[in-house]
């Protein structure tokens, strides 16, 4: 007779659902586990390795009858984070957070008398005039066939778009007028909102170059290659004004306007017929190009500091009274509140972001401005002329991939990007030189109607600076050809490649002459 005492074993779906229990279980702990020591890795903030561990030891360590209580605890901060999200909250008088007082000794450094300065009369300019589009280089697109040669289809293009310029004749004018002053100063874009109006700015520039570029080819066409030199270094002097910003984006641009200058100065420099003063103003003007790297690095860098900082306080409000709050909104840095359509679920959702803030970013935005200041000290040592840059190019794409050595922080620039930089400036640098030596090039064959065999003979013989190739220390490579030359630098990999540059194969030389095709 069975004992109708003894305990009954669970019926078979009871057991496999409890195995499932189990399971799941502990992948949720081992997945926790992991978290943790990513944390660790990744340098994540002690709160969030806390909860962490928590979550972790709760059901593994701690005796049974005590788990209870910390589960009600649990349960009751949720509850209670629950009722904080819905609760209504007077979001009014709450600003987001931005390092003002930098901003404003930042600025003060900057500044130059409003008659002296660029910036303004560009704004200006812009509300003068309709450039945000150049239509007529639209128009052309379909006209010309794909397979012509560079210079032919500049020299179609030109013609083709010779009878649209007339109506912007008066711009023109006021673009050259606006060049010949030497300082330019926009307002810092050292904010996230601020950084759209620096990216419009640079696409507002960029039509200005093309504005001079189509009317100094057609000057060169109809002969009249000394107002194409003017519009040329016009260019030129667009691409000075960019460099006295300060940001790394926007010198990047100025690198661009400055390749176009001295990519359309170089056929006027061998082939058209200037007299010895033009040669020599195209010779000041490049002298004078004002980016200097040992000079306006610290610049740069001060620039991209105080971004920094501004893109870590996004996470930050404050009111009048200088209390500080995590942000309920961070999309008001690019658009104010009282423009946004957010509605009443999208709004609790980014309230309760802030859950997210209190666990992963420190309590103010000024503990955050300590670790950017401490982070960008190693940055402005790259202004040494004696820095070890690195011989190998830095893998931007991988740069790129890894922004941050932690997700914990919103921003932090690295070093791969600066030295990029660095050997971009170097590119010009070298093109700045070779454009001079162009100029004496140019000089020696008005004087005996052929090209030098070597540099060693012009006379008179140009600086050593000059002849010196930035990324060697060596001379630039210069080669008579029949009744034609060429000269190029080498760039960085030191090896001669016939002055190719080619990033298939590694090829890096900075060819200025002859112009490709």
């Amino acid at each position: 007779m069975e004992n109708d005492t003894a305990p009954k074993r669970p019926g078979k779906a009871r057991r496999i659902l409890r195995g499932l229990f189990l399971t799941a279980r502990w992948l949720f702990i081992l997945l926790l586990a992991i978290l943790l020591v990513a944390g660790l890795i990744f340098k994540a903030p002690w709160k969030v390795n806390t909860l962490l561990t928590i979550l972790i030891i709760t059901p593994t360590i701690i005796p049974r009858s005590i788990r209870k209580y910390i589960y009600l605890t649990f349960a009751i901060i949720l509850l209670s984070l629950t009722a904080w999200v819905l609760l209504p909250e007077d979001n009014s008088g709450w600003e987001p957070y931005t390092f003002d007082r930098e901003l404003a000794e930042f600025e003060a450094r900057r500044a130059v008398p409003d008659d002296q300065n660029a910036a303004l009369k560009y704004e200006k300019l812009y509300a003068d005039y309709d450039l945000s589009e150049l239509e007529f280089e639209i128009e052309i697109e379909g006209c010309l066939p794909d397979d012509l040669p560079r210079s032919v289809y500049q020299r179609q293009k030109s013609i083709l778009i010779a009878g649209e310029l007339g109506a912007y004749k008066p711009a023109i004018n006021a673009i050259l007028e606006i060049t010949k002053l030497e300082d330019c100063r926009f307002p810092a874009a050292v904010t996230v909102a601020s950084l759209s109006e620096a990216m419009d700015r640079a696409i507002r520039l960029n039509n200005l170059h093309k504005l001079l570029t189509y009317s100094a080819d057609n000057d060169l066409r109809t002969g009249k290659p000394g107002d194409a030199i003017k519009k040329r270094l016009a260019i030129l002097q667009l691409a000075n004004h960019i460099y006295q910003q300060p940001l790394l984006i926007e010198v990047l641009t100025g690198y661009a306007l400055e390749g176009v200058a001295v990519a359309g100065l170089a056929p006027i420099i061998i082939s058209e017929p200037i007299t010895k003063e033009q040669l020599q103003t195209i010779d000041q003007a490049i002298g004078s190009i004002n980016f200097v790297w040992e000079k306006d690095w610290s610049m740069i860098i001060r620039g991209e500091k105080l971004y920094a900082k501004n893109q870590r306080a996004m996470f930050y409000e404050r009111n009048s009274d200088g209390k500080i709050r995590y942000a309920r909104y961070p999309q008001r840095f690019v658009a104010p509140e009282d423009k946004c359509t957010l509605g009443f679920g999208l709004k609790k959702l980014f309230k309760a972001y802030t859950i997210g803030y209190w666990f992963c970013m420190p309590p103010t935005p000024h503990s955050q401005a300590a670790e950017v200041e401490q982070h960008f000290q190693q940055y402005y040592q790259m202004a040494d002329p004696n820095y070890p840059w690195p011989a190998e190019k830095p893998d931007i794409a991988a740069a790129m991939r890894n922004l941050s050595s932690s997700p914990w922080q919103p921003w932090q620039p690295i070093a791969a990007m600066y030295i990029s930089n660095h050997d971009i400036y170097l590119r010009y640098l070298a093109n700045r030189r070779m454009t001079r030596i162009l100029i004496a090039l140019r000089s020696f064959k008005n004087a005996n109607r052929n090209w030098p065999d070597s540099l060693k003979q012009i006379v008179p013989p140009l600086a050593p600076e000059i002849l010196t190739d930035p990324f060697s220390s060596d001379t630039f490579v210069y080669q008579r050809i029949d009744d034609t030359f060429t000269l190029y630098s080498k760039g960085k990999n030191g090896i001669d490649d016939g002055g190719v540059r080619d990033w298939d194969t590694g090829a890096d030389d900075v060819l200025i002459w002859p112009v490709g095709e």
